[in-house]
Parts: structure tokens; sequence; C-alpha cells
């Protein structure tokens, strides 16, 4: 986002970049039962493409949300991809507890994604789109996989890899070490700080 800025003039001397943080949810214990999609169900969020993958994938998947897709994929989805619709705000962090990894498949850009810190904050893998803002989040290989937007087979093959249990909770770790090193509240607080004393600082005061 701050590259969008400075490409459109405004001095990068200015601009700090603050992430998003997650509050601590309870960690997974165990590798998790099933892969997990949160949010809105439309175009823009690579949907389509997810539920088509997922009959290349013998595990399960839960997706938590509605919008406008749902009706259409609610009719062509696999056996193995389970709707819940939306669910309470206070559901969300016990559903990510139980989830193997949460998958991202956006096609469009997106900025400083919530749902990936949260699931870190559980001790859960990410499988998200290497588009926009999201490469700064999850380093591949570490704390989740980076995959090209709508390439089914990329994406199934990195969601097979997490059906190994020694593989999901190795990335489960790189995940909540993700959260508790650069996404947790206390470092927040320490951006946030920097950036008043930073400001205050160029004001001479």
């Amino acid at each position: 986002m701050k590259d969008k800025y400075v490409e459109a003039g405004w001095s990068s001397d200015q601009i700090r970049v603050k992430s998003n943080f997650a509050w601590s949810n309870p960690r997974r214990r165990g590798p998790g039962d099933y892969f997990l999609y949160l949010g809105r169900l439309s175009p823009e969020k690579g949907t389509a493409d997810l539920v088509e993958t997922w009959r290349e994938v013998p595990g399960p998947l839960l997706v938590v949300g509605e919008g406008p897709e749902q009706d259409r994929l609610k009719a062509t989805a696999p056996p193995s991809v389970e709707f819940r619709g939306a669910v309470p705000p206070s559901e969300v962090a016990g559903l990510l507890a139980r989830a193997r990894a949460l998958v991202f498949p956006s096609i469009c850009y997106e900025g400083g994604p919530r749902t990936i810190v949260e699931a870190f904050a559980a001790g859960v893998p990410v499988l998200a789109s290497r588009i926009g803002g999201i490469p700064e989040f999850v380093d591949d290989g570490v704390s989740g996989f980076l995959l090209s937007p709508g390439a089914h087979e990329e994406w199934a093959s990195a969601a097979r890899r997490l059906l190994d249990d020694t593989e999901a909770e190795r990335l489960g770790k790189g995940a909540w070490d993700a959260w508790r090193e650069r996404f947790s509240p206390k470092r927040a607080l320490d951006q946030l700080e920097d950036c008043y004393l930073q400001a205050l600082s160029n004001a001479g005061r």
C-alpha cells in the first residue's frame, strides 16, 4: 500500500507502515481437522477457484461466510466442501483452533488481511494468493504457502502437503511464531508509539 502511495506522488519519508495485529486466540493442538475459508463469497475472493480445486484434495474444506456466489458454489461443490454460512464473531476463534490451515484464495489486491493474523494467533498456517500485500504476511514454507491465484493444481498440491500431520504442525509453529514476533498486540503498540514519537520529532516537539 505504501508503494502505491509513493507511485501516486507521496514522499516515502512521510509514510510509516503499521501492520494489523490480532489478539491472542486459543492455540491449535495437533495438526487440525479441516481446511477453513473465512470471508465473503464473491468473485474477487477466488472462492469459485477454491471450490473447483477441492475436487483434487482428499480432505474436508469448511466454508464460513455468505455472499452473491453462495448458491452457485453450493450447487457445484464436491461432497468434501461444507458450507456453514455466516457465524457470530465469537465463534471464529473456535473454528480457527481446529483448522489444519486457513485458505485465502483472493484474485484481487489485498492490503493487510486481519483474517491471516488471526489464524497465526491460533497457530494455524495459511495457504494464500501471492498478490498485493499478502506476501508481506505469509512467509512461504515457514508460516504457510504462497500460491499463484487461480492455479488449481498448485493449490491442490499445497493442500495435499498439509494433509501430512508433521508438515501441518511445523507450519503451525511457524505461524504462531510470526504472530508472536510481528503481529501481537505488544508489537502493534510498539509500532504505534514509534509513529507518534516520529511525528512529534518531525514537528520539533
